[in-house]
């Protein structure tokens, strides 16, 4: 570390918070305290660029400083953070406070309430308001704040309990946000503690095969993650993955309406191929009303999708302009007038051969003008100079001597690569990946869109 590193790196904290609180001042509003649940504004778009840069800078400052020992050491210890958390929304943590309101609970009536030892809970939630989720704000009497306050499904005590949890995240407008720390907390978590003796084995971790994971070792399915998901004691895991679809959607600065000029789509239908129940067609279907949706995916999938539109936009189904389809996606596609085919996650979750397949099955039923669209993460390599010129690609390069890929302000990307390594034996890709996926698939990369610096791209092609 040179001393002008540190101080470029502080120049760059000082100059981007200066430009958050001017955005602020501009709107009129005042900067949110962490002791109060997360409001959304409407401006904070304005904020992405400078908040990136402060978080890359100030994670970076703390790497370049603090003791390599302790750095590791909360490193190995974020397990328990994760497992902490995963406890917490398992427990309805974030939903018995939220009733309790800013001057929070003590930890004996919040463990009565949840039906959980109460010296344990203490400890997870004192670990938990450490890492600035929830806050002890008297000895053993925890609120939430800022980050914990979106662990809340939206329901209260009353309607968990009297719905299920198996319904804990069917409300209503719910971002799914909770559904997601869940599943990955629980299932995903659970295979990672196997990456050791996974990667030990030389057997197990060369393999390509979806069988061969360490959600296997740890769950030890007779299928892979899908299947096991459609087995009725997993009945409340698949509901929670559905809903967590919706809140990896909602947590991305990229989505379905910026992927594409959807008023250039005149003629044909929009194909949500793999589409679970619509999440991200719905945000379509509210914003589009000239566009005629079709939603994909299994049968019992569809079956909750249809649950899931009658709440949330019944008129869609009603009037036709949405319908909801059971389709294998490596079978031949049904639908022959497609004006786009778009598929929202649905490759990462497959190995190179068998995302291969899936491209190949939509390739005969398109027309010369027929779209394809992935909305898709593009891994970052952690070194500049390696982009590919195609139309859309070239990102912002960050000042020096910051990461190229932003560090830590991408780093779902990378967690999320884990998840798929994790379960399905698959991954996220960089730009090259995908090239060397798509050919031969009948497909050309024509453009990709970009929201700032985020990795989660929409890939675009046409057949070739």
């Amino acid at each position: 570390m040179s001393s002008n590193d540190l101080s470029t790196i502080l120049d760059i904290i000082n100059a981007n918070v200066s430009s958050i609180q001017q955005i602020y001042a501009k709107n009129q509003t005042s900067v949110p305290s962490l002791n109060e649940p997360y409001k959304p504004l409407a401006f904070e778009p304005e904020l992405i660029d400078s908040t990136d840069l402060v978080v890359a800078a100030a994670t970076q400052l703390i790497a370049m400083l603090r003791s390599p020992v302790i750095s590791l050491v909360a490193a190995v210890g974020g397990q328990h953070i994760a497992t902490s958390i995963g406890a917490a929304e398992a427990t309805n943590i974030s939903e018995i406070l939220s009733e309790a309101g800013p001057k929070g609970l003590h930890v004996a009536e919040i463990a009565k309430k949840a039906d959980t030892d109460g010296n344990k809970l203490g400890r997870i939630l004192r670990l938990l308001s450490t890492v600035h989720i929830f806050q002890e704000i008297a000895p053993d009497v925890f609120a939430n704040n800022r980050l914990s306050s979106v662990l809340a499904s939206g329901k209260t005590i009353k309607e968990i309990n009297e719905d299920g949890i198996t319904n804990k995240h069917n409300k209503p407008g719910d971002p799914g946000y909770a559904a997601l720390f869940g599943h990955s907390a629980d299932e995903v978590n659970k295979a990672g503690a196997y990456l050791r003796e996974y990667m030990t084995n030389p057997t197990e971790c060369k393999s390509i095969d979806m069988a061969h994971t360490p959600f296997q070792m740890a769950f030890k399915p007779e299928g892979n993650l899908f299947t096991w998901y459609g087995e009725p004691s997993n009945a409340g895991r698949l509901a929670r993955f559905n809903a967590a679809m919706k809140g990896s959607l909602n947590a991305s600065p990229m989505n379905i309406l910026k992927a594409f000029d959807w008023n250039s789509v005149t003629d044909g239908v929009v194909v949500d191929v793999g589409g679970g129940t619509g999440s991200s067609s719905l945000m379509l279907a509210k914003e589009y009303s000239h566009l005629n949706i079709i939603v994909q995916d299994t049968e019992s999938v569809v079956k909750d999708g249809h649950a899931y539109w009658q709440r949330e936009y019944p008129d869609a189904l009603e009037n036709g302009r949405v319908k909801l389809q059971t389709h294998d996606f490596f079978t031949p596609q049904p639908v022959q007038n497609a004006a786009v085919f778009f598929l929202r996650y649905v490759l990462h979750d497959w190995p190179a051969e068998k995302a291969k397949l899936i491209l190949k099955a939509l390739r005969p039923s398109a027309t010369q003008n027929t779209k394809l669209i992935l909305l898709e993460n593009i891994v970052p390599y952690a070194i500049a100079g390696h982009e590919q010129k195609i139309p859309g690609e070239k990102m912002p390069v960050p000042p020096t001597p910051l990461l190229p890929n932003l560090g830590v302000v991408n780093l779902a990307c990378y967690i999320a690569d884990m998840h798929m390594m994790l379960c399905l034996n698959s991954q996220e890709r960089t730009l090259g990946e995908w090239t060397t996926l798509t050919e031969g698939t009948g497909w050309q990369l024509v453009d990709i869109k970009h929201v700032k610096a985020a990795t989660m791209s929409s890939l675009i092609f046409h057949p070739v």
